[in-house]
């Protein structure tokens, strides 16, 4: 009996602890799971408490704390230098106020291996998802990792039910502070000299007033405030603080000439000063910036500290770079009641590109080194009309001290080399220097290290039943010089954005009906074909009908049918223009509105073999948009299995898909295509050089409209050094067709090698008056191309030339123009060259020998 009483209970206890298993929602784990797998040299394995990334070239290691993964080790493993000093003892990422400081679990850990498609290469996925319970919120971390990559690519996503937070505003027990007057200013000249919260400023001509509300009578206040003269135009000012209809004032800051930035370089200065007690009588009280002397009177910040703060702020609703500051100055038993940025609605960086949280966190020692940052701005309407035309790309480079802390919230990239080891960190998002996006974060240069911010995801933009997620980021290593680290990124990122099926070719734009005159440029099945058969024996490769084959409003009966081509224009649909595409040994693009569905884009595929789609008014201004964009794109891309694409643009008045940003998906185009604007020859050149810097061109359609004083051969050579186009109406204008086509004919005999080899500026950065040009190359191969420029104020005919990854030797140089060789020397990669004529240019082929 005792023997079966025990079997019972012993049963019992077993099918409890059997039910209680099976019902838990999710495994749990406090260390990390076994894992291991491999591809090639590329690996993910686990060991212990540590989660081990490889490519056979880099290695990341991460270390589980309670709050989640956090970076240990990053090695290249071909010097053996390890970038991480510090490791992090927190977690890599943090979502403002839902997983910042939060403690989670594991709930899955898994590799996989990723078979190639039409947006990537093979590689191994690591997907390990977080758990953190008191936020009911799931964090996806994603890893992915290429065989023999110089590189890792990190990505996170996040599952949660949405949060609406409710306006301030409606809070009674949250201080408010309201600005009653004042405009915003961001001085141009001065933006990148300070921290973005001290350069954005509200000014007015006499007086700035500030209302204070849902003030506590039985708590005590302390008003902060920043300010700077940028200009140095000698203001003073002073700050009074005064209640209910003036009735009373008190003088918080006497006449106070302002920190002189421009002629003494003086920082912005900081204040906290005690509200005196009479002016908490009542629920509100007005503060006053008051004009002494200058032009106006400028502020910067404005926060307010309460004693025992009801609702205190949290860090995410303040600029990065300032949070620490702001939030530490609170004296003890005092909190941060309220804050204003008071340049924000000049920025519409706090309501837009607000970060929200951290995506990177890397504790790298850059004292002591030169830390570079760069970005690209948008080619759009607003830029085109600058005078002086400004710069495509923006650097800016600072020597690092032990305390040097800065926020970079306009850049895509870092590079920083120390001896022959180079490291970049890439921002995957669609932010422009001129062009924010929403959440696209910043770089934050702290004494710890380096912080990439945004995750791309809103809270109300957040969902319950499946991860969305945000902008990756790439990590890259090399050895060597800057100019391997750059080569190292260029190869991480074909890795990433593979050379889709149409490689590089040449392009023509048939024009628009919507643009020209029906009469002048109409747009049917016959003008097609003979634009078809010119753009062939000008050697394009590529013909695209532009906007107005589609069926007219008029005439459709759905919304569907609109696009299918117009039957007044194309009487028998796509069937003529298919004929002249084969006829001519070409391949056809459409363009149409970027509301085109994707059964649609399919109906034109199947009839035209289109190979390429260009979208207009592409839009990708909240998480919606993108994703929506990304999931018609891959269902088109899996269906045509890769033999079709999009051309997408970078942006307009409003964000699009950026620099680095959807380009597996496609082509990017560098220009506007409708544009009363454009851009000289010099600085087209110039713009191409500066786009090859920290890109592959071969992604990229340059579109030429204007040659300005360079001649149209110039300017379609400059082309080259990506996807070189041109519209109809401008090809048509040209007198001497042949030279424009032979340019063209002999970019495409090359392609082939051309969309192999990696594209580099060399030579001087164009200015009118520079040789300047581009080198196609490997480090591997033997064989390489050279385009190069004598821009139009030059006054030498002969140049050394810097080439990159030679070494010294001989070299046999091919005209590819002129059909002419010659055997040179190359010393420490520097080659002699000659052009007899200003604004000329030499299409070379080099062998070393």
């Amino acid at each position: 009996m005792k023997f079966k009483t025990a079997l019972k209970s012993y049963a019992s206890v077993t099918k409890a602890a059997a039910f209680a298993f099976l019902f838990i929602p999710a495994f749990s784990f406090a260390f990390i799971p076994p894992i291991d797998k491999s591809l090639g040299d590329a690996r993910i394995y686990s060991d212990g408490e540590r989660l081990t990334a490889t490519t056979g070239k880099v290695q990341r290691v991460w270390q589980w704390t309670d709050y989640g993964l956090g970076t240990v080790s990053l090695k290249n493993l071909s010097t053996g230098k390890e970038w991480i000093e510090k490791p992090q003892t927190k977690c890599d990422w943090a979502y403002f106020a839902v997983t910042e400081d939060k403690k989670g679990v594991i709930r899955k850990l898994d590799a996989e291996v990723q078979q190639a498609s039409p947006f990537t290469k093979k590689h191994l996925r690591l997907k390990a998802v977080i758990y953190y319970p008191s936020e009911k919120t799931s964090v996806l971390y994603e890893a992915y990792v290429y065989p023999g990559a110089e590189g890792i690519k990190t990505q996170l996503g996040i599952k949660r039910p949405p949060q609406s937070i409710a306006p301030i505003k409606t809070e009674k027990d949250k201080v408010i502070i309201k600005a009653e007057n004042g405009s915003t200013h961001f001085p141009d000249d001065f933006r990148d000299q300070t921290d973005p919260a001290f350069a954005t400023v509200l000014s007015s001509s006499s007086q700035i007033r500030f209302q204070i509300k849902n003030i506590s009578y039985n708590r005590d206040y302390i008003l902060g405030l920043s300010w700077w003269d940028w200009s140095g135009t000698g203001r003073r000012q002073r700050v009074v603080a005064k209640i209910g209809g003036d009735r009373s004032e008190a003088i918080l800051i006497p006449t106070t000439t302002l920190p002189d930035y421009k002629n003494k370089q003086e920082k912005p200065d900081e204040f906290s000063i005690a509200i005196p007690g009479d002016m908490l009588l009542e629920e509100e009280f007005f503060i006053e910036i008051q004009k002494r002397q200058g032009p106006d009177a400028v502020i910067s910040e404005i926060w307010m500290y309460e004693e025992n703060c009801r609702k205190p702020m949290h860090r995410s609703e303040l600029p990065v770079n300032r949070a620490d500051v702001i939030l530490g100055k609170a004296p003890e038993g005092f909190g941060l009641a309220a804050y204003m940025d008071c340049g924000e609605r000049s920025l519409q960086r706090r309501s837009y590109n607000h970060s929200r949280g951290i995506t990177e966190n890397l504790n790298i020692n850059f004292t002591g080194g030169r830390i570079n940052f760069a970005g690209y701005n948008c080619i759009n309407e607003d830029f085109l009309k600058k005078a002086p035309q400004p710069s495509l790309l923006k650097e800016e480079t600072l020597n690092v001290k032990s305390d040097t802390s800065r926020q970079f919230d306009w850049a895509n990239l870092m590079t920083f080399q120390s001896g022959e080891n180079g490291i970049a960190v890439v921002k995957e998002s669609n932010q422009c220097c001129n062009l924010d996006s929403f959440d696209t974060g910043w770089f934050s240069l702290t004494p710890s290290g380096l912080r990439v911010t945004g995750w791309g995801i809103r809270q109300f933009e957040m969902k319950a039943d499946r991860f969305r997620k945000g902008w990756p980021t790439w990590t890259v290593l090399s050895k060597g010089d800057k100019d391997q680290l750059l080569l190292s990124l260029k190869k991480f990122d074909r890795k990433i954005f593979p050379q889709d099926s149409l490689g590089r070719f040449t392009y023509y734009r048939t024009g628009s009906r919507y643009n020209t005159s029906l009469e002048q440029n109409p747009v049917n099945s016959k003008t097609a074909a003979e634009k078809m058969a010119l753009a062939g024996k000008a050697g394009f490769g590529i013909v695209n009908i532009d906007s107005g084959w589609e069926l007219q409003k008029d005439k459709r009966l759905i919304g569907r049918d609109m696009w299918r081509p117009d039957s007044e224009f194309f009487p028998n649909g796509w069937e003529d223009v298919f004929k002249a595409m084969l006829e001519n040994n070409l391949r056809t693009g459409l363009s149409a509105a970027n509301s085109i569905e994707t059964q649609d884009l399919l109906w034109n595929y199947e009839r035209l073999k289109n190979s390429f789609w260009t979208l207009n008014n592409s839009k990708i201004r909240d998480y919606n948009e993108l994703e929506s964009f990304r999931q018609r794109s891959e269902r088109y891309l899996r269906e045509t299995e890769g033999y079709s694409c999009f051309s997408m643009e970078t942006g307009k008045e409003y964000p699009s898909a950026g620099y680095y940003c959807l380009r597996e998906y496609g082509k990017m185009r560098l220009y506007p295509y409708n544009s009363e604007h454009t851009r000289s020859g010099s600085q087209i050149l110039k713009d191409c050089w500066e786009l090859a810097k920290y890109n592959n061109p071969s992604k990229w359609l340059i579109l030429l409209q204007d040659f300005g004083e360079y001649s149209p051969e110039f300017a379609a050579a400059a082309s080259c050094s990506g996807l070189p186009g041109m519209k109809a109406q401008f090809f048509e204008k040209i007198e001497d067709k042949q030279a424009v086509s032979e340019v063209f004919e002999v970019y495409a005999e090359n392609s082939e090698q051309l969309c192999n080899l990696f594209t580099f500026p060399i030579g001087e950065s164009p200015s009118g008056e520079s040789w300047a040009g581009f080198q196609f190359c490997s480090r591997e191969a033997k064989e390489g191309f050279i385009l190069i420029f004598r821009e139009k104020e030059n006054t030498y005919k002969n140049n050394t030339v810097k080439l990159l990854f030679l070494g010294s030797g001989k070299l046999k140089i091919t005209n590819l123009l002129e059909k002419t060789e010659k055997i040179t020397d190359c010393d420490d990669g520097f080659v002699g060259l000659r052009m007899d004529k200003p604004g000329d240019f030499l299409f070379l082929k080099y062998e070393k020998l």
